[in-house]
C-alpha cells in the first residue's frame, strides 16, 4: 500500500505542474490567431458554398498563374464570403502584397479585400 502512495505523488505532481492552456493556433505566416476572431478568418472560417469556393479557386488560379510571383506570394491564404475577400500571409516584398491584392481585384466576383499580408523581406 505504501509503495503504491509513494509512486503516485510523482504522478499527481507532474498533473497539478502541467499547463492546461488551449494550443494556440497559427495560420499562413506563422501569425497567431483565434477562431472566434472576425477580423484574423482562418480556413476553419471559409464557407462553403459553391459560389465562394469557386471564387477562392478563381483567385488562386490567378495568383498562381502569375510567374513573378514568388513562392510566399503563391501560398497566401485566400478566404472568401459573398464577395469579401480576406488575404493572409507573409510576402518579401511591398510589390508582391500589391499585386497579389491587384490579382485577387481582377476576379469578377470580388466585391472588397482585406488584404492583411505582411511583408517580411529575406
Amino acid at each position: 500500500m505504501r509503495s503504491i502512495l509513494l509512486l503516485s505523488v510523482p504522478l499527481l505532481v507532474c498533473i497539478a505542474c502541467s499547463d492546461n492552456k488551449a494550443p494556440e493556433t497559427h495560420a499562413a505566416g506563422n501569425m497567431p490567431v483565434s477562431h472566434s476572431d472576425p477580423k484574423h478568418p482562418t480556413a476553419m472560417d471559409q464557407s462553403n458554398a459553391k459560389v465562394d469556393l469557386e471564387h477562392v479557386a478563381a483567385i488562386r488560379k490567378a495568383i498562381v498563374g502569375d510567374d513573378k510571383l514568388s513562392m510566399s506570394a503563391e501560398n497566401v491564404t485566400v478566404l472568401a464570403k459573398s464577395g469579401a475577400v480576406s488575404l493572409r500571409g507573409t510576402v518579401t516584398s511591398a510589390s508582391q502584397r500589391a499585386r497579389v491584392e491587384e490579382l485577387a481585384l481582377g476576379v469578377a466576383a470580388t466585391k472588397s479585400i482585406d488584404n492583411q499580408i505582411q511583408v517580411e523581406p529575406k
